[in-house]
């Protein structure tokens, strides 16, 4: 998954963002684990629209107490 992130089209990009953010209101046990630095390195590129929509994701996530524990880390 972390190949096709960034290598892909910005169509597809902001569909693996949506689909971390359904993996996120689902409880997947290790999300934070592995999501969060994806996150990060989408919300690091220089695409606007892809950098908004990995900050939406990570705002959402910073509403759970486990995600703003682990954003803070």
């Amino acid at each position: 998954m972390k190949l096709w992130s960034f290598n892909s089209s910005p169509q597809l990009s902001k569909c693996i963002l949506e689909y971390c953010r359904m993996l996120h209101r689902n409880g997947l046990f290790d999300f934070y684990d592995f999501f969060l630095p994806l996150l990060y390195q989408y919300f690091a590129l220089r695409d606007p629209e892809i950098s908004a929509a990995a900050f939406n994701v990570i705002e959402e996530i910073s509403g759970d107490e486990g995600g703003l524990t682990s954003l803070l880390k």
